[in-house]
């Protein structure tokens, strides 16, 4: 739940940068665009690996979990990482 909260975070953020600039894009949107975009696309990789994982596999299983949290951990990294730097540059 929290990280859901997190990436509709950063999408708000953008949005608000976006407006605020006069619908220009500038470097900050692109950041956030391009956040965005790596986060979707590693999920859809998390998917994938997903549907490969079988029941009673416990090997599949613990690929399954270790790269999730690898996914999941970096997400939150970038999430904090371009938020701040978005708030940082705003002040």
């Amino acid at each position: 739940m929290q990280y859901y909260f997190m990436l509709a975070a950063l999408f708000f953020t953008g949005l608000v940068v976006f407006g605020a600039t006069g619908m220009e894009v500038t470097w900050q949107v692109i950041m956030m665009i391009g956040a965005l975009s790596w986060i979707i696309f590693t999920s859809a990789k998390l998917h994938q690996v997903f549907k490969r994982t079988r029941e009673r596999d416990i090997e599949s299983q613990k690929l399954f979990k270790m790269y999730a949290k690898r996914k999941y951990i970096t997400d939150i990294l970038i999430i904090l990482g371009v938020t701040a730097v978005m708030y940082a540059v705003s002040l």
